[in-house]
């Protein structure tokens, strides 16, 4: 039998409704038929410290089926707040706690959200954000806005010293303000450190918080979580964030305003659908593959040179070792691995500071990436969503199987 914590690639059984759910749905949560439509959606929690793990074991418990999103890997100093166990990704030992509760309700990914294709999340109900990690702002509210799902993010104060945390309701893709409607540019690519929940300090990770903190912080998500996707209350919850604080204590609720200007353009996802995945195409197959989707818009006019753009995957053009700083020309994305210094033999890092945003033909073979897989640039394996443009032609989406 499976290790139930590893089925990342397995279809996920429904979950059984042997009278366990009784007493949830005599609650005005569940009323009606939102319990059946909580049974049968999907959601996606990435991060899975101590807020993501108690908030998937009480989801899995209540019915839903749940995605697990984290490379992270436990360590001693987890297991004061989190049921992990040291040397095992926190993914997998979250995925087997649910299932030992719910057989069937979890899955583990173990890997980058941002290395995860845009199409993984096309039939998510909803993506529940635990990470608080600045970095993730905009590419899990491009997924939220992209597919037009609710996104939910759950934060507590990481300082240690202030018994603080908030759950904040998005969803631009469907007419309401999404999390970046009040961000200026250099909130949202400020490099470093993670953003607290609270205030303007900086600090790094890992998170100070107990789970007292954390129960209180879930437990609202929780709830916010089984109104989205169960519909009852729904509209009482949208734009909103609201402010836990157990310190004096008190809840705040604050409204969010929808900001047509928003920095994420609230962007809607309309891709045509490929039947291969990145592993077996090539650079210059999907090449073709975006003149035949660019062809079949119907656009005016003659079709002329076509530049692709990797979503999230920007092509970095060279690598630099840092032992002897040598510096080469070897292009592929962020997620490609880097070649051995030839000159020393340590690993090379892929540098940030030349990168192509977009490719055309003719970039693609001077830079002998022409015959190369998309896989092997760096693409994600599954999902992966290309943007294909042309002059005078409205730009087309492009979705890996």
């Amino acid at each position: 039998m499976s290790d139930p914590g590893l089925m990342s690639d397995d279809v996920v059984d429904d979950v059984v409704d042997d009278g366990r759910f009784d007493r949830l749905r005599a609650t005005a949560t569940f009323a009606d038929a939102a319990h059946e439509h909580w049974m049968q959606a999907t959601l996606a929690v990435v991060g899975v410290g101590v807020l993501g793990s108690l908030f998937a074991r009480e989801a899995s418990r209540s019915g839903t089926h749940i995605d697990l999103y984290d490379f992270d890997i436990g360590e001693a100093h987890n297991k004061g707040n989190q049921p992990v166990e040291v040397g095992e990704p926190k993914a997998e030992a979250i995925a087997r706690l649910c299932n030992s509760i719910a057989p069937g309700s979890a899955r583990a990914h173990v890997e980058d959200i941002r290395h995860v294709g845009a199409g993984s999340f096309e039939h998510i109900a909803l993506i529940v954000d635990c990470t608080d990690d600045a970095a993730l702002a905009l590419p899990l509210t491009e997924l939220s806005n992209g597919w037009g799902i609710p996104l939910l993010r759950l934060a507590v104060d990481g300082s240690g010293r202030l018994e603080l945390g908030r759950v904040l309701v998005s969803h631009g893709g469907q007419g309401h303000a999404c999390q970046l409607c009040a961000s200026s540019w250099k909130d949202v690519f400020d490099p470093g450190a993670r953003t607290p929940c609270l205030g303007d300090e900086k600090q790094q990770a890992p998170t100070n918080a107990g789970s007292a903190l954390a129960m209180s912080v879930a437990g609202l998500g929780l709830l916010y979580a089984q109104r989205l996707v169960g519909g009852n209350g729904s509209d009482r919850i949208l734009d909103e964030e609201v402010i836990v604080d157990l310190d004096t204590p008190g809840i705040l609720p604050m409204k969010l305003r929808r900001n047509e200007e928003c920095l994420s353009g609230h962007t809607r996802f309309d891709p045509t659908h490929l039947d291969r995945s990145a592993a077996n195409t090539t650079v210059k197959e999907l090449f073709w593959l975006a003149r035949i989707a660019l062809e079949d818009s119907r656009n005016p006019g003659p079709l002329q040179e076509i530049s692709l753009a990797f979503r999230g995957h920007p092509i970095l053009l060279g690598v630099a070792c840092p032992g002897c700083g040598l510096e080469l020309v070897r292009p592929g994305t962020f997620w490609r691995p880097a070649p051995e210094c030839p000159r020393c033999g340590v690993v090379m890092e892929r540098r940030r500071d030349a990168a192509l945003d977009h490719m055309n033909q003719a970039q693609a073979r001077a830079l002998g990436l022409a015959d190369t897989s998309c896989e092997a640039l760096g693409l994600p394996t599954k999902g992966a969503l290309v943007i294909a443009r042309a002059p005078g032609y409205s730009p087309v989406q492009l979705l890996f199987a």
